[in-house]
């Protein structure tokens, strides 16, 4: 997490993911599993409670030397 010491900045907040080769998981598979890693842990809620109401979520993920990312 990224947490400005100005409130009225953006949060951010980062989940890196390795897609899974023993699972055959594909890249954006490994995608939405760092945006539901985020949700599950309740990173948003974290940074609203410190008073951050901007917050950005980013993920990436990683096969091999392929990297794709979203944000939301």
């Amino acid at each position: 997490m990224i947490i400005p010491n100005d409130k009225r900045k953006k949060g951010i907040i980062i989940e890196f993911k390795t897609a899974s080769e023993l699972r055959n998981e594909t890249i954006d598979q490994a995608l939405e599993s760092a945006l539901k890693q985020i949700e599950d842990k309740r990173y948003v809620e974290e940074i609203k409670g410190i008073g951050i109401n901007d917050v950005v979520k980013i993920s990436i993920a990683f096969k091999g030397k392929e990297v794709k990312i979203d944000t939301v």
